[in-house]
């Protein structure tokens, strides 16, 4: 039974933190929403995306709206109350999502790649991709808004990471997206991490809770199995930090592109040209200041081409991880994979052992199957 998957982006929320730019996405972003819809679509069902007009437009620049073979939804994320601060509710296009798509239906973070077919899903009423356990409670202290009143949940600081959601329940469905968009509406709350997290993730699993529903957790570590699925939620920060870092990651997405889905090259090149060329941008700017920066940077990657060559000879495809340590699904403050590397300016010069910026290389890319 196929499983229809769904991407959910919205630009309001960093309008409202006041950030712009011409490229919504981070480069590894792009490339990582490209390998996660075309993974999806192998294993699993088809894809929607449920996009503000703007972001369906930065698709369409690059190239990428055919992957989305269930078509793109505009309408439901233009239509948002203006009563939602977004720059604290950025969760809030996610619900909004959820509550309009016809169940059962699947949702993946943009920056997450499910790399096999999720299985036994038809069995429970939510899968989501790992749990996490906080000290909320009932969310005394929370700001809220006039007149809202707690529904009477276990309230035990339990919560689902829904970096990966499938909603199988209609019930589940309708009162956990009311009760956060009752939370959001009209909330004066400043807190971005906690408010968002207590609208989205807490009152799904706790309406689970109350209402004993049947859950499943897809990775059930920690540690999480990133043979199944990888959410690079906690390293975007780093991989900002480290742009020469970020370039061979865009590099590595590339060729795993071209390596997985060697019908679709000729889809992809847009996207190709325009991540790797705003990865090295971003990569020599960082490096500009630094001594022997061009040397580094000609040792640590090897950019593609400006325009993808044809025919392209792909590798055959792995038939194990392409590599030992891959990024980590950890969040922020946690022991990702880039925290328990040296920050580059530590790195010393190039020479004093074999090769060192070639070696950060291979072992800066996405996990495989």
């Amino acid at each position: 039974m196929d499983l229809p998957g769904h991407h959910v982006y919205s630009l309001r929320p960093a309008r409202a933190r006041g950030r712009g730019g011409s490229e919504p996405l981070d480069p590894v972003v792009a490339c990582t929403l490209a390998l996660g819809a075309l993974h999806w679509r192998r294993h699993s069902g088809p894809m929607r995306l449920y996009a503000d007009s703007e972001f369906a437009a930065f698709i369409d620049s690059l190239g990428l709206s055919w992957i989305y073979d269930a078509g793109i939804d505009t309408a439901v994320l233009d239509a948002m109350p203006d009563c939602i601060r977004y720059d604290t509710f950025w969760v809030a296009p996610k619900v909004f999502a959820y509550r309009a798509a016809a169940l059962p239906a699947a949702f993946l973070d943009v920056d997450l790649v499910v790399w096999k077919p999720v299985v036994d899903w038809a069995e429970f009423d939510v899968t989501f991709l790992h749990r996490e356990f906080t000290e909320r409670g009932d969310g005394t202290g929370y700001a809220v808004p006039p007149g809202y009143n707690r529904p009477a949940y276990p309230w035990d600081g339990e919560e689902f990471n829904l970096g990966f959601l499938i909603l199988n329940n209609e019930e589940i469905r309708e009162e956990s997206t009311t009760q956060a968009i009752r939370f959001m509406s009209g909330n004066p709350g400043s807190d971005p991490f906690n408010h968002a997290c207590f609208a989205e993730q807490y009152l799904l699993a706790q309406c689970s809770k109350a209402r004993s529903a049947k859950v499943k957790a897809m990775l059930p570590g920690p540690p999480h199995d990133e043979s199944v699925a990888t959410h690079i939620w906690g390293d975007k920060q780093k991989l900002r930090e480290e742009p020469v870092r970020a370039w061979a990651l865009v590099n590595r997405y590339i060729e795993r592109l071209k390596q997985d889905f060697p019908e679709h090259i000729s889809g992809l090149s847009r996207l190709f040209i325009r991540a790797s060329s705003a990865a090295e941008a971003a990569a020599r700017r960082a490096q500009n200041n630094r001594r022997n920066a061009s040397e580094l940077l000609r040792c640590t990657v090897q950019p593609v081409p400006a325009a993808v060559p044809t025919p392209v000879h792909t590798a055959a495809r792995l038939e194990r991880p392409a590599i030992k340590r891959p990024v980590s699904a950890a969040k922020p403050g946690g022991t990702g994979h880039f925290a328990r590397q040296r920050p580059l300016r530590k790195l010393k010069p190039l020479g004093t052992r074999q090769n060192r910026a070639a070696a950060l290389t291979r072992n800066t890319m996405t996990r495989s199957n």
